[in-house]
């Protein structure tokens, strides 16, 4: 009795070729997904930030936060990205704030016109914590989650944009 068995191998290489494609796409769909993702919760901080937890006085806040572009991790397929803020007090109003704080010598004008300085001194300060980042990234979550699976998605289907 002969059993012979045949594999029929035409598809191969074209499996091979798109397999040594998918890292550069899966990278080039998960940076748009990450771009995208940090531009729908910077926008949900700011939303925040402009009276929904904070009211807006001089806009120092809302303009402080900022995006971050898409870096490259290295040795692997994937970004680093995000949104942040180098606004000194974006913290204490996030996180609270209870303690002593420093009060530089100063000079002061009372509201019927007289000037007059303020030495230098120490004051208790307790701030509650209002937070606005937290929350946001938070709400952003279903979002960012549903941009990644799109670029693994798109990228295993052949496309390379998010």
């Amino acid at each position: 009795m002969d059993l012979t068995y045949t594999v029929d191998l035409r598809g191969v290489r074209r499996v091979r070729m798109a397999l040594e494609r998918f890292p550069k796409r899966l990278a080039a769909t998960l940076k748009t997904a990450n771009r995208n993702s940090s531009a729908v919760a910077l926008r949900r901080v700011k939303q925040k930030v402009s009276g929904q937890v904070l009211n807006v006085r001089t806009g120092n806040l809302r303009r402080g936060w900022t995006m971050r572009q898409p870096e490259p991790l290295p040795g692997e397929i994937g970004f680093l990205g995000g949104i942040g803020t180098a606004v000194e007090y974006d913290p204490i109003h996030e996180f609270g704030f209870e303690g002593s704080v420093s009060v530089r010598a100063h000079s002061r004008q009372s509201k019927g016109g007289k000037s007059y300085d303020v030495r230098a001194h120490a004051r208790q300060v307790s701030m509650p914590a209002r937070p606005h980042a937290r929350p946001a990234m938070l709400e952003s979550r279903p979002e960012i989650q549903a941009f990644h699976e799109k670029a693994v998605t798109k990228a295993l289907d052949g496309g390379s944009e998010a």
